[in-house]
């Protein structure tokens, strides 16, 4: 077994005939930090990424005037291991969310306990969910297809993203509509005999129009779920619930009524959902990439 101190660094250096792809793919989908890099040296660019703190990184380099005329076979791998299942799950969805898709392995071992996915070049990079090296008399049990699974969990993040974008349309529509009728929304607070009607209008219309894009772009969107659900409790009390008595408007007042707290159902379970911002290459409680050989 090779030992390594800790004082010595490992290096994987590649040339590329796409540089900047790569380097999104690394650092936008495993969200490595970029340590350095250098352009035109001795006819070179280059850019070095990894974790600062780990004992490895990686260079990809471009020769400028020069093409890389050969691909990597499937068997080309660079292999990550992350024993925590939450941090692998978090992993594998940050890459999917940047519009990288999983690959079956040619090896049917990493499907059986990883996802693998290729870069720009074609190499390929799994994200394996257990240790290394194993624990002594431990074996990695194997378990269903994790390319199956995660092709399910690529579709659920999908449904997800249409689910956000269905409840964030209604708030950006009427958020937007208060704005450009703000004379009719102040009045119709003043009519109700609230007070600070331009306030309310104004607040009212920054709720509705950032907590939709909030949801909409996944930003803060738990936060943002739980502040429209606050918004809409006193919304619907106010504005609704005092009219159901109405014999004219009051089965229209019931439909708005439980259309509110459709939403509600739906705010609720967003607000309930994992944040969806993650870095691989963060530092999380001693959390790595770990470079592994194959085994």
């Amino acid at each position: 077994m090779l030992t390594r101190p800790p004082t010595h660094t490992l290096r994987v250096a590649r040339p590329t005939n796409r540089l900047e792809a790569v380097v999104h793919f690394y650092h936008h989908g495993l969200e490595f930090p970029i340590l350095g890099g250098f352009e035109d040296h001795d006819g070179y660019d280059g850019v070095m990424l990894g974790v600062p703190s780990a004992a490895y990184h990686l260079e990809f380099t471009r020769r400028r005037g020069h093409t890389v005329d050969w691909e990597p076979s499937p068997e080309h791998l660079l292999v990550f291991y992350l024993p925590d299942a939450a941090v692998w799950r978090r992993a594998v969805n940050r890459l999917i969310r940047c519009g990288y898709t999983p690959v079956p392995a040619e090896n049917p071992y990493w499907d059986r306990r990883g996802v693998t996915f290729e870069d720009p070049d074609g190499y390929r990079v799994v994200l394996q969910q257990s240790s290394w090296p194993p624990r002594a008399g431990h074996s990695t049990p194997d378990r269903p297809n994790t390319f199956t699974r995660n092709l399910e969990a690529m579709n659920k993040e999908r449904i997800n993203t249409l689910a956000r974008l269905l409840l964030a349309t209604i708030f950006l529509v009427t958020g937007t509509t208060k704005l450009f009728g703000f004379g009719s929304t102040v009045a119709t607070l003043a009519g109700m005999g609230l007070p600070f009607p331009g306030l309310l209008a104004l607040g009212t219309i920054a709720t509705e129009i950032v907590g939709g894009a909030c949801l909409l772009f996944a930003a803060k969107a738990r936060w943002a779920a739980l502040v429209l659900i606050l918004f809409l409790v006193p919304t619907t009390l106010l504005f609704h619930v005092s009219g159901l008595s109405d014999p004219v408007q009051g089965e229209m007042q019931l439909i708005q009524v439980l259309k509110n707290l459709a939403i509600m159902g739906g705010l609720l379970k967003v607000s309930l959902e994992e944040e969806p911002a993650y870095g691989a290459g963060k530092a999380e409680e001693g959390v790595l990439l770990q470079p592994s050989p194959r085994s």
